[in-house]
């Protein structure tokens, strides 16, 4: 069979966008000009997380900046730092994921020149339960800690003998 020739099979990817899959970012939502959702995506129950966050400022022709007053359940959430820019305002908040599947967290900043005027970002997760999987984080959010599960350190098994 000398005179059959060898077929050789390759396998090629050609690469569009240089990038796989979907974009890995934060989906940010504006539901009006004051009230804003972000979806982070999947997080890990009982872990804790910096979340980084890029909006845009409504208030672009005031020179007024943006006042972090926490979030209004205040106990899974605060903001660590609140910046204001000329276009945009950079926030920063230490989220904990206490409890397993929908999660909800509401955050108002206050104009510094008017009291009366409230940004409200809604931060939205699906938090994944105990032997559901470890989510794969979104562009910035950073897992910065984890609490032991008390119930599987509490055992009083000793062991077989």
């Amino acid at each position: 069979m000398a005179g059959i020739e060898e077929e050789q099979h390759h396998v090629k990817f050609i690469e569009e966008t240089g990038t796989f899959g979907k974009e890995n970012t934060i989906n940010i939502q504006k539901l009006s000009q004051w009230s804003l959702q972000a979806h982070l995506g999947f997080l890990k129950l009982n872990h804790s997380y910096e979340i980084c966050l890029s909006l845009d400022n409504p208030m672009t022709k005031d020179n007024s900046r943006w006042l972090a007053n926490d979030s209004t359940s205040k106990t899974y959430s605060s903001v660590k730092c609140c910046e204001t820019e000329d276009t945009k305002i950079n926030l920063h908040i230490i989220l904990r994921a206490g409890k397993p599947k929908l999660m909800k967290e509401l955050i108002k900043l206050t104009c510094s020149t008017d009291s009366s005027v409230h940004l409200e970002i809604t931060l939205l997760a699906r938090v994944l339960g105990k032997g559901q999987g470890t989510p794969m984080l979104k562009d910035g959010i950073h897992c910065i800690g984890a609490e032991v599960d008390e119930e599987a350190e509490a055992s009083d098994w000793q062991g077989f003998d």
